[in-house]
């Protein structure tokens, strides 16, 4: 059983939230960039595609926000 890390399951949820409220992958990636999130391989900084393929595999992997 996989169990969730709640720093990223934040991060997630903000980025779908962020995305939900119509700003753009390449905001979101400059947003998260700025404030210092780390990215998962410890990058120089956020990209659009990072952005656009962590929204893919929550959709595909059918999960909810932290809210739900």
């Amino acid at each position: 059983m996989l169990t969730p890390h709640m720093a990223e399951a934040r991060i997630v949820a903000a980025i779908t939230d962020m995305r939900a409220q119509g700003v753009s992958l390449r905001q979101i990636a400059a947003f998260l960039t700025q404030v210092g999130v780390p990215t998962k391989c410890r990058g120089r900084g956020w990209h659009p595609e990072m952005v656009s393929r962590i929204l893919k595999s929550r959709s595909l992997a059918g999960t909810k926000g932290a809210n739900a």
